[in-house]
């Protein structure tokens, strides 16, 4: 797709404002950009150096042993990779304490990292939930026996298990055990694999308590990662949300006993015969399920004991429950808030590692295209030169033909953004024509727009050259 040919594109995205001054560019594809060289050293080669433990802002360079082009042909597809991988965490919000440290451990992270993978692992998860059914107490009709759906669920929990098995490979049980998801997801895995076998063994089934444990499976893989950044956030709300609904249960408790001494003489009034009566029926008047009811025995006694109900409704109903539903909201939008911050900047400081795996030693403050396009591609197999070029152009705001840091740090916003050919705006001469006419003129028009007319001509041309000859 590098040439001299020229493309007018136009983009279609959710976030347009950034890039809606592409709507009209008119994108020269110059061979300017894909300049550089296999010869042009790497600063950093995959396993070389911990990126993590390093000062972003370092000018310090590892060299490599020998300077053969083949050689740094390798290390350039080593930090490809590595510079892909850190883009990947920060569109996925991975930790960059599970980055592979080494080529060795490079292929478990590859294997539990793949599309196929995240598959496999969610239907694994789908059927152990499913297996429900079909355990005792299962309907007749889909009830399988011990053998068969035991069997299942071991197959299930061991390739549930092997992703368990490769995060070990590349993190270290040291890592693993100190991630509190993995940890308990490796406990509830081993529990359960245990009483699998037993059941198989035993040829019988017993209470299993350990089936609640299921849906944590669900939850931890890759297509709930948003299911689980809300459930975090609802976690991590609750603080202040628990305290005010101990506020609130407190002030409903003054109110039960108040309204024990005042009503539980009365022997028609059975709604305050005891404190646990009276506190459970004013907590079902907290959503006015039994009003008036509760009410009118004291009502019918005295009209100013309405006044303990009103009174009881303002503070709880309308003012205390309007209340708690302000902190709920408060509470989650704060949380919201500096989650977004925290992807923010995770997204930024992976642009930043991969930035450094792409510079080389003459240019250590700029990308060009040639290592842009190599990092994509591993990224995004699918993804053609033309797009990989566009967003590069894209990025580049300063014209330049590289890709500073600043610039570079935008390249995740970028990728999302599909591109497609614009059509041509010019109408047609005869547009003016009258209609019947005009009708002609498109019919003929698309005629010859058809590829088989194109060959019919380039046929006929050749014959009447062939002829003349």
């Amino acid at each position: 797709m590098v040439g001299g040919d020229t493309f007018r594109m136009n983009v279609t995205s959710t976030d347009v404002s950034p890039y809606a001054r592409f709507a009209e560019d008119t994108i020269e594809i110059s061979s300017n950009y894909d300049g550089a060289s296999d010869e042009d050293e790497p600063p950093l080669f995959f396993g070389g150096m911990t990126l993590l433990e390093q000062d972003p802002c370092q000018n310090e360079l590892v060299s490599l042993d020998g300077g053969k082009s083949s050689d740094c042909r390798k290390a350039w597809e080593l930090n490809y990779h590595e510079a892909a991988i850190y883009l990947e965490e920060g569109i996925n919000n991975d930790k960059f304490a599970s980055h592979p440290k080494s080529q060795e451990a490079l292929p478990a992270y590859l294997l539990v990292h793949n599309h196929w993978y995240y598959f496999l692992d969610f239907v694994a998860s789908l059927i152990l939930m499913l297996l429900a059914l079909t355990e005792k107490p299962a309907h007749p009709v889909l009830e399988l026996p011990i053998g068969i759906h035991g069997s299942i669920e071991l197959l299930s929990l061991m390739i549930i298990g092997a992703e368990l098995i490769m995060k070990l490979r590349w993190l270290g049980m040291k890592t693993s055990i100190s991630h509190t998801r993995t940890a308990l997801k490796g406990c509830a895995l081993f529990v359960m694999l245990i009483e699998a076998i037993v059941i198989l063994v035993r040829q019988s089934s017993h209470i299993r308590v350990t089936r609640a444990l299921r849906p944590v499976f669900i939850l931890d893989n890759h297509y709930s990662r948003r299911v689980r950044r809300y459930l975090r956030q609802v976690l991590q709300s609750l603080p202040p949300i628990l305290d005010m609904l101990v506020l609130l249960l407190f002030v409903m408790l003054l109110f039960s006993c108040l309204g024990f001494y005042l009503f539980s003489e009365h022997l028609d009034n059975p709604y305050f015969s005891t404190l646990s009566e009276s506190f459970v029926n004013l907590f079902v008047l907290l959503t006015t399920g039994n009003f008036p009811d509760v009410m009118m025995p004291a009502y019918a006694r005295s009209k100013w004991y309405a006044l303990f109900f009103v009174t009881y409704l303002i503070i709880v109903l309308y003012f205390m429950m309007n209340l708690m539903l302000a902190v709920v909201y408060a509470s989650f939008s704060s949380k919201e808030k500096e989650k977004l911050k925290k992807l923010l900047l995770h997204r930024q400081t992976a642009c930043q590692h991969a930035f450094r795996l792409l510079i080389s030693r003459k240019h250590s403050n700029s990308v060009n295209f040639k290592r842009f396009s190599g990092g994509i591609k591993h990224l995004d197999s699918y993804r053609s030169k033309r797009d990989t070029y566009l967003i590069f152009r894209l990025l580049n705001v300063s014209r330049t033909g590289v890709l500073n840091l600043s610039e570079f740090q935008h390249v995740l916003d970028a990728l999302p953004i599909v591109w497609k050919k614009k059509k041509d705006s010019c109408k047609p001469y005869f547009n003016s024509y009258p209609k019947h006419f005009r009708f002609i003129c498109n019919l003929i028009r698309k005629i010859m727009l058809w590829q088989s007319t194109q060959y019919f001509i380039y046929f006929q041309t050749i014959s009447e050259k062939t002829l003349t000859l």
